[in-house]
C-alpha cells in the first residue's frame, strides 16, 4: 500500500493506482490499474476560521443525491446515508448503487475546525472484491 499525504489529510491507496491529474486543481483523482474504479478527493477551508457544521454536510449531501439522481441511463438506490458528530468532527456518507450497471458511488465528507475534506469514490464494476476496497480506502482516510 502507499500512503498519500497533504497538508489536510493522509489515505492509503493500492501500489498501482495512479494519479489521474484532474483539470481541476481543487480536486484531485487516484485510479486503479484496470480503470474499474477511482476516487475524487478535494480540501476546503474557511479562511475565516468559521468551522463545518453537519448541517453543510447535510446539505452537500442531498445535493450529491440529487446530481446521482440527474444521471441519465443510471437508477441509483442508496445503499446507506449517515450522519455523525462528536466533539472533534463530523462526518457525511451517501453509499449509492445502480444494479443494472453495477455501479457504486461512495460519497463521505469529513469535517474538522475550518476544515472539510470530501472523498468520492467510483466503482465501475462492483464486486464483493472491490466492495472491500472501497471500505478499505474509505476507512483509511484521516484528516490532519
Amino acid at each position: 500500500m502507499a500512503k498519500l499525504e497533504s497538508q489536510n489529510w493522509s489515505i492509503l491507496i493500492p501500489d498501482n493506482w495512479s494519479d489521474n491529474k484532474s483539470d481541476n486543481n481543487e480536486q484531485l483523482y487516484f485510479e486503479s490499474e484496470d480503470s474499474s474504479m477511482g476516487f475524487y478527493i478535494s480540501t476546503y477551508i474557511n479562511s475565516d476560521d468559521t468551522p463545518y457544521e453537519l448541517k453543510h454536510i447535510e446539505s452537500n449531501l442531498n445535493i450529491e443525491k440529487k446530481n446521482t439522481d440527474k444521471m441519465k441511463g443510471y437508477n441509483f438506490q442508496i445503499l446507506n446515508k449517515k450522519l455523525l458528530q462528536n466533539q472533534q468532527y463530523s462526518i457525511g456518507i451517501l453509499d449509492s448503487y445502480d444494479q443494472m450497471k453495477r455501479y457504486r458511488i461512495y460519497i463521505k465528507y469529513i469535517a474538522i475546525e475550518n476544515r472539510l475534506v470530501r472523498i468520492s469514490f467510483h466503482d465501475y464494476d462492483w464486486s464483493e472484491n472491490s466492495a472491500k476496497m472501497v471500505d478499505f480506502i474509505m476507512d483509511s482516510l484521516e484528516i490532519k
